[in-house]
């Protein structure tokens, strides 16, 4: 019966996979016993180090880096995904999912050759155990390396349920992700729907408020208008009340006037009674004196005119217009031909024209009116 030969825990090329990344397994050399080296069989790589230690960085000259800026460097990923497009990101969570489950399938086909190639070493061990040979050159595998590859591969098992909780967890996550963005999309199409119809519903409401606003003004136009002829219309009631009431205070005035005129009249009569003698007298003294003849003018006289003398010198020239047929001789205004002496009255005489003819006509003068030494008989036309 051979006798076997206890060996170290350490021995067995598969232990020692603490800290492996998925599809890395530790193996034994067998040109150097007791050293070891990591493979990956998918890949066909090896290596002496251990590759969870450290990554193993390019060997390509990396390009310059860009420095972040304070706001991209204190942005949060809420932020980032507010402002980026929701299609597109439900296109990059599909596009992450489906890596994935590529990336998975990848891992379990790793797997699956990581336990084959375990399953092919352990046959090769057992068939070196039953071939006869010397104790030193049997690989065997004791209880204790059975024991840690064991718990090695519970380990293992429960490391890849986790990773399957984890990755459905992440597909959960992912799938949620998606089912958030399409909810926001569709929020975001029906705030852009609603702002759309919001627009629409606030251009149609400032066009009835211009419509209004319009019909408003044309309506304020017209009572405007309206308002405008009813003023105006009353000014001219208004008016016309004030012309009448003109006219009225004008008959006023004029019965005032007449009635001043008599008490005037009444009071030249008397003044006519008290100077009665001096009157005669002046008359017997003016028809005893010889009437004072007035030269010929010597200027030239286009157009008839009636000239005012007083002591046998030329006082004043007034000119008779073709285009009037009287004038009035007297003191006061309103007359044509002003005399301002004491013994004209204030309406004393009126010159009239009849055709070719001028007729000299008293108007009740206090002291008369004389024409060529003979005194002119009260409204009587001399010529």
């Amino acid at each position: 019966m051979a006798k076997t030969k206890k060996r170290t825990a350490t021995s067995h090329r598969s232990t020692d996979s603490t800290g492996l990344p998925p599809g890395w397994i530790r193996v034994e050399s067998r040109s150097k016993p007791g050293a070891f080296f990591y493979a990956h069989p998918a890949t066909k790589r090896t290596q002496t180090e251990h590759p969870g230690q450290r990554q193993v960085r390019s060997k390509r000259p990396e390009g310059p880096r860009r420095q972040k800026a304070e706001d991209e460097a204190k942005g949060s990923p809420l932020e980032v995904e507010d402002t980026e497009d929701p299609a597109e990101k439900a296109e990059r969570l599909r596009q992450e999912a489906e890596a994935a489950e590529a990336e998975e399938a990848a891992r379990q086909e790793l797997v699956r050759q990581q336990r084959a190639a375990k399953r092919a070493l352990l046959k090769a061990d057992e068939k070196k155990e039953d071939e006869p040979g010397s104790d030193e050159e049997r690989e065997l595998v004791s209880k204790e390396e059975l024991e840690k590859w064991k718990e090695d591969e519970e380990r293992r098992e429960k490391e890849e349920a986790e990773a399957e909780r984890r990755r459905k967890e992440e597909e959960e996550r992912r799938r949620k992700e998606a089912e958030e963005a399409e909810r926001r999309r569709i929020e975001e199409e029906e705030r852009v729907r609603k702002e759309r119809e919001e627009e629409i519903r606030r251009i149609e409401a400032e066009k009835i408020a211009l419509w209004k606003a319009r019909t408003a003004m044309a309506r304020k136009e017209a009572e405007f208008e309206l308002a405008v002829s009813r003023e105006r219309q009353k000014k001219e009631e208004a008016d016309k009340r004030l012309l009448e009431a003109e006219r009225v205070r004008q008959a006023l005035l004029e019965k005032k006037q007449q009635e001043a005129e008599e008490e005037t009249k009444k009071a030249e009569a008397e003044l006519r009674r008290k100077a009665e003698a001096e009157r005669l007298r002046r008359e017997f003294e003016a028809q005893n004196q010889q009437n004072e003849r007035i030269p010929e003018p010597s200027d030239p006289i286009s157009v008839p005119c009636f000239d005012v003398f007083k002591s046998g010198n030329r006082i004043g020239r007034f000119i008779l217009s073709p285009s009037q047929k009287s004038w009035t001789i007297g003191r006061c205004p309103p007359v044509d031909i002003r005399a301002g002496h004491e013994t004209v009255s204030r309406k004393h005489a009126q010159v009239n024209r009849q055709g070719c003819f001028t007729f000299l006509q008293d108007l009740g003068s206090a002291h008369g009116t004389v024409l060529n030494g003979q005194k002119i008989s009260k409204n009587t036309l001399e010529p």
